[in-house]
């Protein structure tokens, strides 16, 4: 805003100048256009020398306070330079600094995450490991149990069968009657 206002200025400064250089070229052509003799004429000459002289004091400062308004105008800017540059290496330095956090805390979140699939998985294979011997255990007792029923209805099998043979024994040696 301040660089805007200044340049304006600026602007105005140079338009000045060139309205005044335009007067001193006009007089200074007037001037040699002037080929009275008389003294009334040569007073008058003078008189004109003297506004064009000012004139160009006039211009001459004004090109002066224009060159010095520029300068200001330019040692404004490049520290509204500086100072916007200097803003945003700080905005950069920032977002990369959010940045680098929002990473890192992703990273945690993941790391987390990946621990408790590990936890959720190992507990997982535990269980399913449990079960399994569970399931092993069980079927290596019904097996057991079933050999151990099954030799014993082989026993009983064999004595009912023994019993049976002794019996049709018994029945054969008894008289016809």
């Amino acid at each position: 805003m301040r660089l805007t206002t200044v340049e304006t200025e600026l602007a105005s400064a140079r338009y000045r100048e060139q309205q005044l250089a335009g007067r001193v070229e006009r007089l200074n052509t007037e001037l040699r256009q002037c080929t009275c003799g008389d003294e009334s004429s040569k007073a008058v000459g003078g008189r004109i020398q003297q506004m064009i002289e000012l004139a160009e004091q006039e211009a001459d400062a004004l090109r002066k306070q224009a060159a010095d308004e520029l300068d200001g105008a330019r040692i404004a800017a490049e520290a509204m330079l500086a100072d916007a540059r200097k803003h945003a290496e700080d905005a950069i330095r920032d977002f990369q600094t959010a940045l680098a956090q929002r990473r890192s805390e992703e990273a945690r979140a993941e790391q987390s995450r990946r621990a408790q699939w590990d936890t959720r998985r190992q507990r997982q294979r535990e269980a399913a490991e449990n079960l399994l011997a569970s399931t092993r255990s069980i079927g290596t007792e019904s097996l057991q149990s079933s050999r151990r029923l099954l030799d014993a209805l082989s026993e009983q099998h064999a004595r009912l069968t023994a019993e049976v043979e002794a019996a049709e024994k018994e029945m054969a040696n008894l008289p016809n009657a």
